[in-house]
């Protein structure tokens, strides 16, 4: 995903038989993606992912020309206690963060539902499906009323048992364009 523009540019379906273990799925998807990226000329600068341990160390040890840094979030959810905590501090990511690419997983979800099983040719399929349509509806803008005033809306959190509210920016209805091109 390409944090600045908030669009999908490149989609990795790695399988488990395709790599030693499942920790490993995530470096081969990683270093597929790069040598995509590069094979069409685009050069990549920053990246900002987890502190999945072997992402860190092929970053620190095969692409030093890429500035690595680490989300605050998952930082966050590692806790206080973590030993690394403070040696991974100087990593964060002070410019970009992955809230979009959490979302864009929850379009993954919808249209690759985790409950269902799918071969390979459909699965990757429906996970190009779901970049289109994300980067068709990644950025809509706020809604407004007739009278030109910004709408909201009020959620819930499930994190906080419907004890409090957030007011969150009304969109604009998703679109679905894309699809024309899928069924040609």
């Amino acid at each position: 995903m390409d944090l600045e523009s908030n669009k999908i540019i490149d989609v990795q379906l790695v399988q488990s038989n395709d790599v030693k273990g499942s920790t490993h799925m995530e470096l081969l998807g990683l270093k597929r993606g790069l040598r995509d990226l590069e094979l069409n000329n685009i050069q990549v600068h920053d990246l900002v992912t987890d502190r999945h341990v072997m992402i860190k160390s092929y970053m620190k040890k095969d692409r030093q020309e890429i500035n690595h840094y680490f989300d605050v979030c998952h930082i966050a959810k590692g806790g206080v206690e973590s030993p690394y905590l403070l040696r991974d501090l100087p990593k964060l990511s002070h410019i970009h963060q992955t809230k979009g690419f959490e979302v864009f997983h929850s379009v993954v979800n919808h249209f690759v539902p985790k409950s269902t099983h799918f071969f390979y040719t459909p699965m990757l399929a429906r996970l190009c499906v779901a970049a289109l349509h994300y980067n068709e509806n990644g950025t809509r803008r706020q809604s407004m009323t007739k009278e030109g005033k910004q709408q909201w809306r009020v959620c819930y959190p499930k994190a906080k048992k419907g004890q409090e509210c957030i007011v969150k920016p009304e969109r604009v209805p998703a679109t679905f364009g894309m699809y024309k091109y899928i069924h040609k």
